[in-house]
């Protein structure tokens, strides 16, 4: 299987400037040009679309700021209305653990 039509003319300008690439040396980028590409580039790294939690145990963490406003958004449900009995419930988000098990205790 081919690669879609829109993508011919991108293709050939690869295919045509291979030969160019192939034998042209690209300079090493020091640290700091590597962190400001990955600031300006790679989600993971642009503190723009994230924020700090405000509650739980991972208060202050960093997260994507859709992650954040599901973990500190008011519950649908009142504990009344929840049947432990059949767990049966469709959610947006699932936190597995979300009690100190895993964090490390100081002594």
């Amino acid at each position: 299987m081919g690669y879609p039509a829109l993508m011919r003319p991108s293709i050939k300008k690869v295919q045509a400037s291979r030969k160019e690439r192939n034998t042209r040396a690209f300079p090493e980028l020091t640290v700091t040009e590597k962190a400001k590409l990955l600031e300006d580039f790679y989600p993971d790294f642009n503190q723009m679309v994230k924020r700090q939690l405000k509650i739980g145990v991972t208060t202050g963490d960093m997260v994507p700021l859709e992650l954040a406003d599901l973990i500190e958004a008011s519950g649908r449900l009142t504990p009344d209305q929840i049947d432990l009995s059949r767990v049966a419930y469709r959610t947006d988000i699932l936190i597995i653990g979300s009690g100190g098990g895993a964090c490390p205790t100081h002594t």
